[in-house]
């Protein structure tokens, strides 16, 4: 990287820490860190439905949808 622009430049495009988190220094590791975050999954259930009943040849027309549960 050069200076051409100057060092305010650079120091205008250096990463910032979100100051929305609350952040401690690790010693050990010797960076900033964050508290655990716990992310929810929810569980995908499949319904099946049929639309009418069978009748001679015509096959039951069955069809599926996908919804979250808990």
């Amino acid at each position: 990287m050069s200076f051409e622009r100057g060092p305010s430049a650079l120091i205008r495009r250096l990463p910032t820490l979100d100051a929305a988190e609350s952040w401690s220094l690790d010693p050990s590791a010797d960076c900033w860190k964050t508290g655990a975050v716990r992310t929810v999954r929810t569980e995908k259930v499949l319904s099946l439905w049929v639309g009418s009943n069978a009748c001679g040849r015509v096959p039951v027309p069955v069809g599926s949808s996908v919804r979250e549960g808990g």
